[in-house]
């Protein structure tokens, strides 16, 4: 079992996630883990005044540019 957001980053970059809610808004978090065990988020454009938004960690998700990007193994 892999200990990273995504197979498609390797362990502990940065990658970007969106809210299904906020699709315009984007954070970045280390590629560690699994969304909802952590809770530290960087805003990457500058529009949110919180850490991430209300919604429940369950909405949050791995940004769809790595959806065409081949798996990093472990």
């Amino acid at each position: 079992m892999s200990n990273r957001i995504t197979d498609r980053a390797p362990y502990g970059r940065h990658i970007t996630l969106t809210c299904v809610n906020h699709p315009a808004l984007e954070w970045s978090t280390k590629n560690i883990g699994s969304i909802g065990q952590r809770t530290v988020f960087f805003d990457l454009r500058g529009v949110c005044t919180d850490d991430e938004c209300d919604c429940a960690a369950r909405d949050l998700r791995v940004h769809p540019k790595y959806e065409s990007m081949p798996v990093v193994p472990e």
